[in-house]
């Protein structure tokens, strides 16, 4: 890993930074580590700086904790690294911006499956609780993704999913109206369907300027 971080290869720079994160080999190196994933994240490696990233939002031996230098790193890996969403999703729930954290919580739980869609469900619940559109809607993605959905527990989590997504909807979230619509529409997830109800969401979402509402607002009976 080292001769190939040396000729250039990033993917040598983060695996040899891995290695002494962990201690394989030996005792592990937090201080050094950095140093490798602070390269290749410099080389445009995003899971360097996903590394870096994280490094500094928990602080270790020898690397300061550092929580507002952690987040434009975490920005940048979280388009390739669960971990790095999962860690922004943290950092913006701790600094109260809920709507940005339910987000970044959505792109680890796809990228990172059940237990990180699982991790963020506490926080995203308080946020939907306080009222945040954004959070609501996360939220609904979350149970989705998160929860096992076999029976007996595919009632319960149907029934907190789609709560969300009213709520949402309420606070003024298109798609989230949009995808209560399609559901009530079609009598999916619990919903009884009833076409009139699933007008009346669909004329909601497209007041709202969600274009995939208004356009299914046109073919609904």
């Amino acid at each position: 890993y080292e001769r190939a971080c040396t000729l250039g290869l990033t993917l040598g720079c983060v695996s040899r930074g891995y290695a002494l994160r962990s201690g394989y080999g030996g005792e592990p190196k937090p201080a050094e580590a950095f140093g490798y994933f602070e390269r290749a994240c410099k080389a445009k490696d995003l899971m360097g700086c996903t590394f870096q990233g994280i490094m500094l939002f928990e602080g270790a031996e020898g690397v300061e904790q550092d929580k507002a230098a952690s987040e434009p790193l975490l920005v940048k890996g979280c388009v390739v690294d669960a971990r790095a969403c999962s860690f922004l999703a943290k950092l913006k729930f701790e600094a109260g911006e809920v709507g940005p954290a339910s987000l970044a919580a959505v792109d680890a739980c796809t990228r990172g499956g059940a237990p990180m869609c699982v991790e963020h469900i506490n926080a995203t619940t308080k946020g939907c609780d306080d009222e945040n559109a954004t959070a609501c809607y996360a939220l609904a993605s979350l149970l989705d993704l998160g929860v096992d959905l076999k029976a007996p527990k595919r009632a319960l989590v149907n029934t907190r999913r789609n709560a969300a997504l009213e709520r949402a909807c309420s606070f003024g979230e298109a798609p989230a109206c949009a995808d209560l619509a399609e559901f009530t529409e079609k009598g999916f997830y619990g919903i009884e369907a009833d076409p009139r109800r699933a007008r009346v969401l669909y004329q909601k979402g497209c007041a709202l300027e969600h274009a995939p509402s208004c356009a299914a607002l046109k073919k609904v009976r």
